[in-house]
């Protein structure tokens, strides 16, 4: 999806399965416009009452600023988004050199968390 600009939207999709609200991300979101969309898509999640699950697979590269937005729920007080990958190395890295990784839940696939979530 193309905005004003001819510039990728950062959400390729936003949908609601049974037990999970899944944001499927794209590109490297990092300018503010790009992190706004990611911003309303999680509180769009949010107020499903169910887990947001963002999926991470076709996401470029890992921004920084892209990791702050999604640990921004949290200072709402609100659950931290699900991640789905396979996650890509930079992606895993910056995780892991920020000290972030065990503070999302991570899935292989979008099913794998959707089994998750009806467990719950």
């Amino acid at each position: 999806m193309n905005r004003a600009g001819g510039r990728a939207s950062p959400i390729a999709l936003v949908t609601e399965w049974s037990s999970i609200f899944v944001v499927v991300l794209q590109g490297a979101p990092e300018d503010a416009e790009e992190l706004e969309l990611v911003d309303l898509a999680l509180e769009l999640g949010h107020f499903t009452r169910k887990p947001v699950v963002v999926d991470l697979y076709d996401v470029g590269f890992f921004t920084a600023e892209l990791l702050c937005a999604l640990l921004r729920p949290a200072r709402q007080g609100w659950d931290l988004p699900w991640l789905v990958g396979p996650l890509s190395a930079t992606t895993r890295h910056r995780l892991e050199i920020t000290g972030t990784v065990g503070a999302f839940s991570v899935f292989d696939s979008l099913p794998e968390a959707e089994i998750y979530a009806r467990n719950l």
